[in-house]
């Protein structure tokens, strides 16, 4: 499950590259529940994905206030 955890993380970041701010915080959502849901117990990883969501939220809500 780590692996596709880091797969979906992975995919966030390239949506957020692409200011796809929606998207990648899907991306992001889904990575971080996929590690909680499953145990996994590295808590270095968890803490990367979960400061990547928030950092990813506070972008979207910078953009929206922006547009």
């Amino acid at each position: 499950m780590t692996i596709l955890a880091i797969s979906y993380h992975n995919m966030g970041i390239e949506e957020e590259f692409m200011r796809n701010y929606e998207c990648a915080l899907d991306w992001y959502e889904k990575s971080v529940k996929l590690l909680e849901e499953h145990a996994v117990n590295n808590p270095k990883l968890m803490m990367k994905f979960q400061k990547a969501y928030e950092t990813a939220k506070s972008v979207r809500i910078a953009f929206r206030k922006d547009a």
